[in-house]
């Protein structure tokens, strides 16, 4: 058996049986695939406890099954109906699909029929004329730069803190002052220092003692000998 021609959406395709032994050919028409009748004209949103139908044009007694982005429904989340072949899919199935747009198909033996969905969640987006939390944050910022305002008060406290410092300069002057008093005392300290090392320094020296006694000694022979001529 060979398919010489694929059917497509409109027109019907063509298959050929060949026999092995006397090479007869016999071609039989394929059918163009079911199309899809019915399908949901808006989207449907996860917050909405309904279903959703589709219809084939295909006879219900070539139903086989439904699928959605090539995964199988399973037949505990949707029924089927006479009316060519109509599938109504359940909410709590529908529910776990993500958002974005879904093909749903319907499989039957003369073909597939497809058609396409989309999944909402209103809960995601914001309500009609409520607050943006985008816009709360704002606030929230904006309440940042008053506590900035409070951080500059206490900077004017660090102000005052300097002011004194500078009163610790004045003392640290009055110390100084302390120290040139103390300077003044340790320079007539060395003075008196001084004098002391030259007396010792006179004392230790013979000669010079020497020279001192004989000096001592004409000035008490002079004073003797004036003192008796007055006489």
């Amino acid at each position: 058996t060979v398919v010489t021609k694929k059917p497509t959406d409109t027109q019907a395709g063509e298959r050929v049986y060949t026999c092995l032994d006397c090479g007869y050919e016999r071609k039989e028409v394929i059918d163009a695939p079911p199309t899809m009748l019915e399908k949901p004209s808006a989207a449907w949103d996860k917050n909405e406890d309904t279903e959703l139908t589709f219809r084939s044009e295909a006879p219900i007694f070539e139903f086989i099954g439904v699928s959605i982005d090539g995964v199988e429904v399973p037949k505990e989340h949707y029924t089927v109906f006479a009316g060519s072949t109509v599938i109504k899919v359940s909410a709590a199935y529908l529910a776990t699909l993500p958002e974005g747009e879904h093909i749903l198909t319907i499989h039957s033996q003369s073909g597939d029929a497809t058609a396409s969905f989309t999944v909402t969640d209103s809960k995601t987006g914001a309500a009609p004329g409520g607050s943006n939390p985008n816009e709360e944050e704002d606030t929230n910022d904006q309440g940042n730069t008053n506590d900035q305002g409070n951080t500059n008060d206490q900077g004017n406290t660090n102000d005052q803190g300097n002011t004194n410092d500078q009163g610790n300069t004045n003392d640290q002057g009055n110390t100084n002052d302390q120290g040139n008093t103390n300077g003044q005392e340790d320079t007539n300290g060395r003075t008196e220092a001084s004098d002391d090392v030259r007396s010792i320094g006179i004392l230790s020296n013979p000669t010079l003692l020497i020279c001192i006694g004989t000096a001592l000694l004409l000035v008490v022979f002079v004073i003797v000998v004036v003192s008796k001529r007055k006489k």
